[in-house]
């Protein structure tokens, strides 16, 4: 998907800029049971990223 983006012109992040920034916080709100994943937070992941 992210090849395909920059193939199209798009400035596509890589892919451990992926698990950095957006995978990661995800999967420690999960493991450890911290406050739960709402569509706003995802949002704000993938924004400061982009």
């Amino acid at each position: 998907m992210l090849d395909r983006a920059g193939e199209r012109g798009e400035q596509a992040p890589d892919a451990l800029d992926v698990l950095d920034h957006i995978l990661a916080p995800m999967y420690i709100r999960v493991l450890f049971g911290m406050v739960p994943l709402t569509p706003d937070y995802i949002d704000g992941l993938v924004d400061r990223l982009l």
